[in-house]
């Protein structure tokens, strides 16, 4: 969705619950292109400037079209240039006119996505194989020419993209002129891969990249604030899954549940180590664990090391530990899959997102195309076996 507001959802079932949670995440809840802008009301009106507030906080991205109707008839439209606070909507007044209306509080609001043409370049940096990160090996990288339109369920599906030329340090994609996009791609990718998340950072800071992916945790708050991006507010690429679970004989066909001081050590852990890249789905209700357990993080993960010494810290070298009980950490990779549930896990989930930042400018662009895709242009396969 290009407009976010305050909402308050029901859960229906479990089930369904974390798959829509999922399925947004992934870029697979429809977007709608139209929006009724519930209890927005026009509150002052000058030469070709209109403020609408809102009562819910919301976002609106520069260059969205606002309507205004008037008991149904349309009497004027404009392009929204700023929302301050989330709240107040300026915009400038691009058809139509306010002279004739009596009470501008009364006016109806509706906000509609800009229109945005395809770009003839799209410089995207990624971290290259030696780039190393927490949660998984990404060493030996395989691009993934699977960059496709029509979306979900769409049939045949047909990739935009062919790999005109490649070197060791940059790709040039293409974009196959015979094929249609709905989603206004580029018509080049220029692909260039960094070695240190630094150089990377510098690079989009003077302008030499349009949009930076970095693994989970890696970019710097700096770049984060010199940019003005934020995860809330822009596409995250979700790519794996890092599942915490408690693993001790069931007790009455339940399992055990979490301790709050488990629980604290996983929100510190996504927020120190990962700067908040990881999206929380913890287990709903229950009564907390009384005892404590020790963490284990699963040996294959690079930094399962790191981990494990951080998590056991932040529960407290003080507390009693049930040497019975373990609390594993395993990962596993999601895209391009929507995974399948059964029902809500027992377990504590950490959805994997890879930032993909860019200056404020340039992210209604990346909302318009499948920034997924971008956060996800290589995927890390097994190294070949020796011979």
């Amino acid at each position: 969705m290009f407009l976010w507001g305050k909402t308050n959802v029901a859960f229906l079932t479990r089930s369904v619950a974390v798959w829509l949670g999922l399925a947004c995440l992934l870029g697979v809840c429809a977007r709608a292109e139209s929006s009724f802008l519930r209890g927005a009301r026009v509150i002052w009106v000058r030469g070709d400037r209109v403020y609408v507030a809102s009562p819910d906080s919301l976002t609106l991205e520069p260059g969205t079209i606002l309507a205004f109707k008037n008991r149904g008839k349309q009497v004027a439209t404009g392009e929204v240039t700023a929302v301050h606070d989330g709240e107040l909507i300026a915009a400038k007044v691009t058809s139509g006119s306010f002279a004739k209306v009596k009470h501008l509080e009364r006016l109806e609001v509706t906000a509609d996505r800009p229109a945005i043409r395809p770009m003839p370049l799209l410089r995207v940096g990624y971290p290259s194989p030696n780039r190393n990160n927490l949660l998984f090996d990404c060493s030996n990288q395989s691009l993934d020419s699977s960059l496709q339109v029509g979306g979900i369920g769409a049939s045949p599906v047909q990739r935009v993209y062919k790999s005109e030329a490649s070197g060791t340090r940059a790709y040039r994609l293409v974009r196959d002129p015979t094929i249609s996009a709905a989603a206004p791609w580029p018509d080049t990718l220029l692909i260039r891969l960094f070695d240190d998340s630094a150089d990377e950072e510098i690079a989009l800071e003077r302008g030499d990249l349009d949009v930076a992916v970095f693994w989970p945790g890696e970019a710097s708050t700096h770049i984060r604030e010199v940019t003005g991006w934020t995860p809330w507010e822009s596409r995250i690429g979700a790519r794996g899954q890092l599942t915490a679970a408690v693993r001790r004989p069931y007790q009455g066909g339940f399992a055990d549940p979490f301790h709050e001081k488990e629980l604290k050590a996983l929100e510190r852990l996504n927020h120190e180590l990962f700067r908040d890249d990881l999206l929380p789905f913890p287990r709903l209700g229950g009564s907390p664990s009384t005892t404590l357990g020790r963490f284990k993080v699963d040996a294959s993960l690079p930094g399962h090391e790191t981990m494990e010494q951080f998590l056991n810290g932040a529960v407290g070298p003080d507390s009693p530990i049930d040497t019975a009980r373990v609390v594993q950490l395993s990962y596993h990779e999601i895209w391009p899959t929507v995974p399948v549930i059964a029902d809500l896990p027992e377990d504590y989930w950490l959805v994997v997102r890879c930032p993909v930042i860019s200056r404020a400018k340039l992210q209604p662009y990346l909302h318009a195309i499948d920034t997924e895709a971008l956060a996800n242009l290589f995927r890390c396969v097994p190294p070949p076996r020796k011979q």
